[in-house]
């Protein structure tokens, strides 16, 4: 025989209840009917389910055994019947990672796009690019923006705008020369290794050497603050544009020319399934302003 669904539905109901009048009104259904329910899935599972304690009842072991299975089915039946729903454009989590620089043009948007959408739950963090893509994996994220196109195979990417990677020195310094740079030393933060050896590499062929080479005269991991040391004199550092140009103390640092730019191309990343439409509208009314 197999286990009756209406049965285990009024199993649930009393159990959300806490009364066998109730349930019997939240079902339309007589009081003897809902202990009828409750004696043939005893008979059922071949053991007691309710223990009687005067006008009250709790459930045994084994009732409770049921009423966690009766929990996940009932649980898993709606959220099957919830995945025909419209999917609304303006509702829903939004789980979102970037670096640091690209996250602060981005975040900015997006508190106008989520004030303007409360039904959207925005939650967005700074997060270095390797970080971004483990979380990808794990599900911890629905999407990113990289720096570079993620390889693992579980993984999709496109090309979503570019940053203009920058070198920055403070005013102070004279001997604005690979020699003079090196010498002042570098300011690191999460991706600053990987950006510096592409700008370095690219401009100082014959200087540079690797960022092994090159002592780290201090740092830190908030982006609107990378540039603090850097203006005080402490070092050198490398940095996408935008962050730059956030930066207030314009006057206390200077911009090293380069015979070669180094442009990034930031790219738009998640799982290969299917992104709910508020995402992709989220994504164009981006690119809209840009």
């Amino acid at each position: 025989m197999d286990l009756n669904i209406n049965f285990l539905k009024t199993f649930y109901n009393l159990s959300q209840s806490g009364s066998y009048t109730q349930t019997a009104k939240n079902l339309h259904m007589t009081q003897p009917g809902v202990s009828q329910h409750v004696k043939w899935l005893e008979e059922y599972f071949n053991t007691s389910l309710i223990e009687k304690q005067g006008r009250s009842f709790q459930f045994t072991i084994a009732g409770e055994k049921v009423l966690s299975y009766a929990e996940d089915t009932f649980s898993k039946h709606q959220d099957f019947l919830n995945s025909f729903k419209v999917d609304d454009p303006y509702t829903g989590s939004c789980k979102i990672a970037s670096p640091g620089s690209f996250g602060m043009r981005m975040y900015s948007f997006l508190l106008k796009y989520n004030k303007k959408y409360p039904g959207l739950a925005i939650i967005y963090q700074f997060t270095p690019n390797k970080t971004i893509e483990k979380e990808l994996l794990s599900n911890e994220i629905d999407m990113g923006f990289m720096e570079y196109r993620p390889k693992n195979s579980l993984l999709q990417s496109k090309e979503f705008t570019q940053e203009k990677l920058c070198l920055v020195a403070p005013t102070s310094l004279k001997d604005i020369s690979f020699k003079g740079l090196a010498h002042l030393g570098f300011i690191q933060h999460p991706d600053g290794f990987d950006q510096a050896e592409q700008v370095l590499s690219l401009n100082y062929p014959n200087e540079f050497q690797g960022m092994e080479n090159i002592t780290v005269s201090g740092g830190n991991n908030h982006i609107s603050r990378i540039l603090e040391p850097v203006s005080l004199g402490i070092g050198f550092t490398v940095l996408p544009e935008y962050a730059c140009l956030a930066y207030p103390k314009q006057n206390k640092i200077q911009y090293i020319p380069l015979k070669k730019e180094i442009v990034r191309t930031i790219y738009l990343v998640h799982r290969k399934t299917k992104l709910p439409s508020r995402f992709m509208a989220l994504v164009n009314a981006f690119e809209q302003q840009l």
